[in-house]
């Protein structure tokens, strides 16, 4: 990931050789074809650029994004108070042109509107 992006810690790249292989043979890497994507749980944005970086290429593309901002558990001994800034900042620093909503709060709740 490039340096433009500022994370704390690394939950997810270690999954990024089987995201490239799942999204190359779903045919959805580098396509530049409009997608839509939901994510569920961001902390700091690491998958959410990676996303924007290589999957959602499209500036036709949308990814809705939810999360607490609170960080769970095993974060507890973690600063987490400014989180929400940190994952903005990092998408604001992806060059993809695609939409990222935000949507703050916890998930069941948030998805409860789709029943």
């Amino acid at each position: 990931m490039g340096h433009r992006y500022r994370f704390i810690v690394d939950f997810f790249g270690y999954v990024i050789p089987f995201w490239e292989k799942l999204f190359k043979d779903l045919g959805w890497y580098q396509t530049h074809r409009p997608l839509k994507a939901l994510e569920i749980g961001c902390f700091e944005g690491r998958s959410t650029t990676w996303l924007l970086d290589f999957v959602l290429t499209s500036k036709d593309s949308e990814l809705f994004s939810c999360d607490t901002f609170e960080g769970s558990l095993e974060h507890k001994d973690r600063d987490t108070s400014n989180l929400e800034q940190r994952f903005r900042q990092n998408v604001a620093a992806s060059s993809s042109q695609a939409s990222v909503r935000v949507f703050k709060g916890p998930c069941p709740l948030l998805c409860r509107p789709w029943d």
